[in-house]
């Protein structure tokens, strides 16, 4: 198998991983320690007053805004119609008291101080009343490890009493959210090491920080300081060693690896540093590949080139396919502070990602922190971004994700390509192996359907099926429907599979090469198919820059099961025997059946029939 090297800059990076030790490492005894201590303050404190003073204004301009009697709602036991629906998220201070314990440290003045410890202590009430109430405070940890931080930064300013009342509650809704512990919470995140890591067990090292060694609730402290660094260290190991030589994280939706998913392990790695004053970042040499992932996932829209416009995989939105890039800039930033020094073009082709988007400052909002710890006046070497704009790569196999990105070039007028297959992880996935793409000024071939609310149909009966996407389907009356996570019908056990793949992975990348003139690959999903199919291998060529050649060889093992071949378009094709025409902005598709012969063709779609499977729109 041929494989074409990423850009000679990540070449240099090393992919061999130390030992990992279980042992949890041992914990400096003063506070602050959570993101930045004793020692690490004073420069970050000095660089709030000079190049992060525009930061510092920005924070300060928000607490001043923020109410001096907060007050918590939406606590009550929810009614729970159904478990796959959102419930509202309660009204809680915690990175709101986070930023107000910043602007007290920055600026000694009392207002914020006092703004601060009411935020805190209304949050934790708060979350003390939800969870006695079985009520999710929300899906993401976020604002409750801002809770912890704020403790932690306000330590040395609260009296024995206060810290008693602030940190015994926080300790202990860490652990009653968790689910073995048993309340059964509606809609709380159980994502673990393989996902974002962004939910309940997420919480267990940033309690064990806050709350460690200070005489008040070590052995619930210390419990949760070895489990959340026993997850976080499963967590770093599991990331690198899935990065591979290609890059990416733990799912190849962009709209969560490009947003929620850097934090865990950043936020991780700078907790690490401060609190024990070891930077574990040459552990993991791989994480700098996701800068690369990002490269080979972009497509350069000719009205945003500066936004994150992807080729639409799994449970991503697809209103638009223009994920926010906000953070982006943030996450690379952070990437930089670790990472830097790891080899110089590495340093500079992160730094061209992080400049290469259209929000060239660091938010905030999700960790304040985070302005005043890493690099915001520094820009990228010119030349990094021209070798992005000027690469000659043509195409990228990302072998964890299951994802083949291919283009023309790397311009508003490139084409660019994407197929599905041999996925180990499958984090949002849809059953959709072998699936294809192709975008030309706007999306042309395109995975079909938008996930829109879970208080739909969509997203179980047709988003997530092979129905919508660029496939192959098989008829087998009466099969079961594939399972997939949201809303089912009152009649579900009578819906029945149409056509459809009943595994979501499994497929087997034969073949990919990848030259000057072409791109290929050629991929075996049979397995996916069940007992209803005994072939099921597509060939993908990619001619550059337009022309597309997609052969498959499908077998059934009752010959009485029709087979169709899908290809979604975003508006209505003109139709005229054995070609197609369908335009979409500056874009056109012809497609021309070669065979069968006999094949017949038929158009679905339009209003009333958006999302049609069988005889019901969904």
């Amino acid at each position: 198998m041929k494989r074409n090297h990423l850009l000679l800059i990540f070449l240099g990076i090393c992919l061999t991983v130390s030992g990992y030790s279980q042992k949890c490492p041992e914990i400096r005894p003063d506070h602050p320690r959570i993101f930045f201590n004793s020692d690490t303050w004073p420069s970050i404190k000095e660089r709030a007053y000079a190049e992060n003073k525009e930061y510092l204004d920005k924070l300060l301009d928000w607490v001043d805004g923020l109410p001096d009697n907060p007050v918590a709602g939406n606590l009550e036991m929810p009614e729970i119609k159904d478990r796959s629906i959102p419930i509202v998220s309660i009204t809680e201070y915690g990175t709101e008291s986070a930023a107000s314990a910043l602007a007290w440290l920055f600026t000694g003045e009392k207002k914020y101080l006092e703004k601060a410890k009411k935020m805190l202590k209304v949050s934790v009430d708060a979350y003390t009343t939800a969870t006695n109430n079985r009520r999710p405070v929300h899906w993401y940890s976020h604002t409750r490890i801002n809770a912890f931080c704020a403790y932690d930064w306000l330590y040395n300013d609260l009296t024995p009493e206060e810290r008693r009342e602030i940190i015994i509650p926080l300790i202990e809704h860490v652990e009653m959210v968790q689910p073995e512990y048993g309340l059964d919470i509606p809609r709380t995140n159980k994502g673990s090491i393989n996902t974002g890591f962004y939910g309940m067990k997420t919480m267990f090292w940033y309690s064990g920080l806050a709350g460690y060694g200070d005489g008040i609730y070590d052995s619930m402290a210390k419990k949760h300081l070895e489990k959340g660094y026993d997850l976080c260290t499963k967590l770093m190991k599991f990331r690198n060693t899935n990065a591979g030589d290609d890059g990416g994280l733990s799912t190849a939706v962009p709209t969560y690896a490009a947003i929620n998913y850097s934090y865990a392990h950043f936020n991780y790695m700078f907790s690490h540093l401060s609190s024990t004053g070891k930077d574990i970042s040459k552990d993991y040499p791989a994480i700098p590949l996701y800068a690369n992932w990002l490269w080979w996932v972009w497509i350069r829209d000719k009205e945003k080139p500066d936004y994150l416009r992807y080729a639409g995989f799994g449970d991503a939105q697809h209103n638009t396919n223009i994920a926010s890039s906000d953070l982006i800039y943030e996450h690379m930033a952070q990437m930089l502070y670790f990472y830097k020094d790891m080899d110089p073009d590495t340093a500079g082709m992160i730094a061209a990602m992080r400049d290469f988007t259209h929000n060239h400052t660091i938010g905030g909002k999700v960790y304040p922190i985070l302005p005043f710890l890493v690099d915001t006046d520094k820009h990228a070497d010119p030349k990094y971004l021209d070798i992005l704009n000027n690469s000659t790569l043509k195409a990228r196999h990302f072998e964890t994700l299951g994802q083949i990105y291919m283009r023309s070039g790397f311009t508003p007028d490139a084409t660019y390509c994407s197929f599905t297959a041999g996925a180990t992880l499958v984090q949002h996935k849809h059953y959709d192996e072998n699936n294809f793409t192709i975008y030309k000024h706007d999306p042309l071939a395109l995975d079909s359907g938008c996930r829109a609310k879970q208080t739909d149909h969509n997203l179980v009966y047709y988003y997530s099926q092979s129905v919508a996407h660029n496939v192959v389907l098989i008829h087998k009356p009466g099969e079961p429907h594939p399972k997939y996570w949201g809303l089912k019908r009152k009649d579900h056990d009578t819906v029945k599979n149409y056509g459809g793949m009943v595994k979501d992975s499994g497929s087997k990348v034969l073949a990919f090469e990848t030259n000057d003139m072409f791109t290929y690959v050629a991929s075996d999903a049979t397995s996916c198919y069940g007992d209803k199919c005994t072939e099921s291998v597509r060939q993908f060529v990619f001619l550059y820059p337009d022309y597309v050649i997609v052969y498959d060889r499908v077998g059934a093992s009752d010959p009485s099961y029709r087979k169709e071949w899908l290809l979604h378009t975003q508006n209505e094709p003109v139709m005229k025997k054995n070609l197609m025409m369908a335009d979409s902005r500056d874009g056109r598709l012809f497609c021309q059946t070669l065979l069968p012969k006999d094949a017949k063709m038929r158009l679905v779609g339009g209003e009333g029939k958006e999302f049609l499977v069988g005889d019901t729109n969904y």
